[in-house]
């Protein structure tokens, strides 16, 4: 055999022998990141005091967007009583992106009744030009449908 050949032959066989005896590395630790002044996603819906009570006075007032902005922050807080009272305020001042949120929280419901308030819902958003609410009438009306049988 020539000694090419024999070097062609012989040398991947080597290098395969010696990547196989090797062990792997670890894998490097995750880093740390720490961003002074950093704040969490999920607080952008909290507010403070002063501004939940001037949102509140303009709820009050008939402000649709003012109540939808309370029923968000509290469902951040966790107070769905005050969260859901804020959302059916907002729909019913005629804000269509909480006439939507209210058709999303009711859709799924086991009963006909919510699910046909919630149709409504979404139909009072959608003929105020609410883009989403528009796209989900198809899936809604078949919803409804299955309460007809």
């Amino acid at each position: 055999m020539k000694p090419r050949v024999a070097c062609a032959i012989v040398l991947p066989i080597c290098l395969a022998a010696c990547v196989q005896h090797r062990p792997a590395p670890p894998p490097p630790e995750d880093p740390v990141v720490e961003l002074p002044g950093a704040v969490s996603l999920s607080d952008v819906f909290l507010l403070d005091a002063g501004k939940e009570a001037e949102l509140i006075a303009l709820a009050g007032q008939g402000d649709g967007e003012a109540a939808h902005r309370l029923s968000l922050h509290y469902k951040a807080i966790e107070d769905g009583a005050r969260a859901g009272r804020w959302l059916r305020t907002a729909a019913g001042l005629g804000e269509a992106a909480a006439q939507y949120s209210l058709w999303f929280e009711l859709r799924d419901a086991s009963d006909c009744t919510t699910r046909r308030e919630a149709h409504a819902w979404l139909l009072r958003a959608a003929d105020q030009g609410f883009e989403p609410a528009r796209d989900d009438i198809a899936s809604s009306a078949r919803s409804i449908k299955a309460c007809d049988r």
